[in-house]
């Protein structure tokens, strides 16, 4: 949804930017010709990233609840995050993941169950550029330890939820 205070980067273009046959040419067209034009409304995604992503759905819807978290076994209350918030916490935790050291283009492996932690930082790590690596307890029942399997999978970083 577009709205009037929404930025968007200058690459942005619109459908009728395109040449009138391009969905003709999608269909019909060469793999050359498909992939020529697939190029092309790629190059007018508003955001390279994650992060950016996040920051866009921020501007645009503000207030809005982006993520409800149930409580676990009806401990504690429902967690809610705003768009604001949620990209307030992966701008974050984007931060803290640079101040460790970690570099675009690594990999992190992160153990964790599926909550608004391990959300965030999944997207503060698409953000900076790692590559996030769901990583399972069960390594052990492959007979592996879990540094052997880093090593292996050449992942520097573990993350576990503290939960």
């Amino acid at each position: 949804m577009r709205t009037k205070d929404t930025e968007f980067p200058s690459h942005l273009r619109d459908e009728e930017d395109f040449p009138s046959d391009y969905k003709e040419r999608l269909r019909r067209g060469s793999a050359e010709d498909r992939t020529t034009i697939n190029r092309e409304m790629i190059d007018t995604f508003p955001v390279r990233n994650i992060g950016e992503f996040v920051q866009l759905l921020a501007r645009t819807y503000g207030d809005r609840v982006a993520i409800r978290e149930s409580p676990i076994e009806g401990e504690g209350d429902e967690r809610v995050l705003t768009y604001d918030q949620l990209a307030q916490a992966v701008h974050s935790r984007a931060l803290a993941l640079l101040r460790l050291g970690v570099q675009h283009g690594e990999r992190i492996g992160i153990v964790s169950e599926n909550s608004i932690a391990a959300l965030v930082l999944k997207f503060a790590c698409l953000s900076i550029g790692a590559k996030v690596l769901p990583w399972t307890e069960r390594i052990e029942e492959a007979g592996m330890t879990t540094a052997e399997a880093m090593e292996r999978a050449h992942v520097p970083w573990l993350a576990l939820n503290k939960e």
